[in-house]
């Protein structure tokens, strides 16, 4: 998904460069900052969201760790954490 959001910025930059261009190399260049902030919008927020899902399998397995370690302890009291 992540190189869609990618393809997304280039096709828009590209297509909004060249329809530009016959009205000044300035405002060709202004408009393709324009044209590519909705894909680069959805690198960013692709990026967090899978960001997110990378953070959570790894809470999951210290979580299964974690919860490894308490039942080992609790089965020998008597060694200290």
């Amino acid at each position: 998904m992540l190189g869609v959001s990618w393809a997304f910025v280039l096709i828009g930059s590209l297509y909004t460069f060249f329809s530009f261009f016959r009205f000044g190399l300035t405002e060709a260049l202004l408009m393709t900052f324009f044209g590519a902030l909705p894909g680069l919008f959805l690198v960013v927020l692709l990026g967090h969201i899978l960001m997110g899902a990378e953070r959570l399998e790894e809470m999951k397995k210290h979580t299964e760790l974690l919860e490894k370690i308490s039942s080992g302890h609790a089965s020998h009291p008597e060694t200290p954490l």
